[in-house]
């Protein structure tokens, strides 16, 4: 996957990113979880549908989008109480 194609998955992945992450912040407390997980499905539907993965690195969006999307921009559950 090199040349226009490449910077165009890059591009699509990165602005999805980014939209997600503010979609995500934005959204009420109580609702940040199941909007997460709602926009981490759409990646996963993304992923195998409209971009062809890097063969050898398939795996790659999918844990990233979770890790980061779901994990690391959620706050801690400690913090609802």
């Amino acid at each position: 996957m090199a040349g226009v194609g490449a910077g165009r998955s890059f591009g699509a992945v990165a602005g999805y990113l980014l939209g997600a992450a503010t979609v995500i912040v934005f959204s009420p407390r109580r609702l940040q979880r199941p909007v997460a997980l709602g926009l981490f499905g759409v990646v996963l539907l993304g992923d195998r549908y409209w971009l062809t993965p890097t063969p050898g690195l398939e795996w790659f969006l999918p844990f990233f989008f979770l890790k980061l999307l779901v994990s690391h921009l959620l706050p801690d559950s400690a913090e609802d109480s």
